[in-house]
């Protein structure tokens, strides 16, 4: 599998237009890589890697699950214009399969991990961070190939990247450490992943943030709490106020796990959502 996923990357590199960028400074950007992401974490690991030398594009609005996203003529042209597209992998991305993309500029950065990628719509991959650091190295391989004149500095900054990913998944594999069979709740999907990764004893349920669980959903998470009895539940984002105040009720507290598929409303970043992911897990581990 990963003899296949090379030959492909060498191939896509063979094919991306290779014009030299005017002048030796990394600032300038005639020349530079147009690549495309389909979610927020694969387009910050390329403007990581390749800072200067790559135009990243990732059109998808802040705020929308890039998952369920369905991209508009303007936006699909933008990903088709694209010397690269950074895929994910696990069938993340459904327009993905429906889009005629060209096969010579996608990558699948999941490829090296796919016996470690669940296949659950709406699951983040990424948040097992080992998964993270083999899409990083492949978009830094991508880019290398592509611009062979900054790899040094591409490998570089791998290198950092990898480090600050390598630093907190440490951090969450010591907090599970304390107690690894501490129940937990999931409203959705989107931590299989990490509940995988990191041996979570984890149950999710169905939930929404923005929405109000019907009588049904609060009697089967009644059932689930006899045979699971959690004191805590992630959350994407935070619950509506009547919602935490009933799961209070029941002895559960709320924590916010965002897993970062879309861009950050304010001014943080993925690495500054995944330190405020390490202060939420380790709450739950109290």
């Amino acid at each position: 599998m990963r003899s296949l996923l090379l030959g492909t990357l060498i191939c896509l590199v063979a094919c991306t237009p290779s014009e030299s960028r005017a002048g030796d400074s990394p600032s300038d950007t005639v020349g530079s890589l147009a690549v495309a992401a389909v979610n927020y974490p694969l387009a910050f690991f390329a403007e990581w890697i390749g800072d200067d030398a790559v135009r990243v594009v990732f059109p998808v609005p802040a705020g929308v699950d890039p998952a369920a996203w369905v991209p508009d003529r303007k936006a699909l042209r933008a990903y088709r214009e694209a010397d690269v597209i950074f895929l994910n992998g696990g069938g993340y991305a459904r327009w993905v399969g429906e889009a005629s993309l060209p096969p010579s500029q996608t990558v699948n950065t999941g490829a090296t991990s796919s016996g470690r990628l669940i296949a659950v719509e709406g699951a983040a991959a990424w948040l097992d961070l080992s998964v993270a650091r083999e899409q990083a190295r492949t978009i830094c391989f991508v880019l290398s190939g592509a611009r062979p004149q900054y790899r040094e500095n591409f490998e570089l900054d791998l290198e950092a990247l990898e480090a600050e990913l390598r630093e907190i998944d440490e951090r969450w594999q010591a907090c599970v450490a304390r107690d690894p069979d501490r129940p937990l709740l999931a409203a959705g999907p989107a931590y299989a992943c990490l509940a995988a990764h990191l041996g979570l004893n984890l149950e999710s349920v169905s939930w929404r943030a923005d929405a109000l669980p019907g009588e049904e959903s609060w009697r089967q998470l009644e059932l689930l709490l006899e045979t699971h009895p959690a004191c805590w539940m992630l959350w994407e984002a935070p619950p509506l106020p009547e919602v935490a105040l009933r799961l209070e009720s029941l002895g559960i507290g709320c924590v916010v796990f965002d897993p970062c598929a879309s861009t950050p409303d304010d001014a943080s970043d993925f690495l500054d959502v995944m330190q405020l992911n390490t202060r939420a897990l380790e709450q739950s581990f109290q």
